[in-house]
């Protein structure tokens, strides 16, 4: 089982700024370190030494960037006493650690439920479906850490609990119904003059239409598309390799046409677009 760690992000919070401050440290371009989890110990020593994630990302932590989980965490701040979180994680029979926020005193109560997993979440549909359930069994959680970058200050394990019990097993999402393949020429806009010879080269022949997706990134990947990149970026690439534009060229084209250097985590969307376009290239 992995964790997400901050090793720069090792020290408790006292106050706003240090909190701030470690979510700085927590963040692009700040990478996390993958740990591996084997018992309770190892996962308490974790989370109380370091600023800390349930989610594994394939680069910085980013929603966009979440790739598996191993634990699902919550935090609680009005509502509900530890004690009778404990309480209720028995009835469930589920192991459950807890541990109190930084702002935990005895006046007021603040603290974050950890559950291990029996299956990685692999995906963001039953991660949503794992939250959800737990939200109903524990209706006074933080509605604000239900994404899927959410991280957490490393805290103490003073007043907390370790329940031994069944791991968590994930709720799965409904399946949705297999959509209909779409033709590889559909959604096709006419070539204009300006990007003529770009498309006669990424194709190897001259080219009366495109996709729209390809049509779109070329015109406009040099502004940086603002809050648009990466998935025009996605569906650029997945369009390319659909019409079965070789790996090297769709790679060299998007490096040439970026309006600064690929990070790694637009070559992972690269490479991961190139492999799903080609395999419904396949299908169809």
């Amino acid at each position: 089982m992995k964790i997400s760690v901050y090793p720069l992000a090792n020290y408790l919070p006292k106050s706003k700024e240090d909190k701030i401050r470690l979510s700085h440290l927590s963040s692009n371009p700040n990478l996390p370190k993958v740990m591996e989890i084997a018992t309770e110990d190892q996962l308490i020593d974790a989370v109380t030494t370091y600023s800390w994630s349930p989610s594994i990302f394939s680069s910085f932590r980013h929603n966009d960037n979440f790739v598996s989980a191993d634990f699902m965490s919550l935090d609680v701040d009005t509502g509900l006493t530890i004690a009778e979180a404990e309480k209720r994680a028995q009835r469930l029979g589920l192991a459950c650690l807890c541990l109190p926020s930084p702002s935990h005193s005895e006046q007021l109560e603040k603290f974050r439920l950890v559950f291990p997993l029996a299956k990685t979440i692999l995906n963001r549909e039953d991660f949503d479906q794992t939250w959800d359930w737990l939200q109903e069994q524990f209706p006074e959680l933080d509605i604000q850490c239900s994404d899927y970058a959410r991280f957490y200050c490393c805290s103490t394990s003073n007043a907390g609990f370790y329940q031994d019990g069944e791991f968590l097993v994930p709720k799965k999402a409904p399946e949705k119904e297999p959509k209909m393949m779409r033709p590889i020429n559909e959604v096709q806009i006419l070539v204009s003059e300006d990007i003529s010879q770009m498309v006669e080269q990424i194709y190897g022949s001259p080219r009366e239409f495109i996709p729209e997706a390809v049509d779109f990134f070329l015109r406009n990947a040099h502004t940086g598309l603002e809050g648009l990149w990466t998935n025009s970026l996605n569906a650029a690439t997945f369009s390319l390799a659909l019409s079965g534009v070789d790996d090297t060229i769709i790679e060299e084209l998007m490096e040439q046409i970026a309006p600064e250097p690929l990070s790694k985590s637009d070559l992972y969307q690269i490479q991961r677009a190139i492999r799903d376009g080609k395999a419904n290239r396949q299908e169809s």
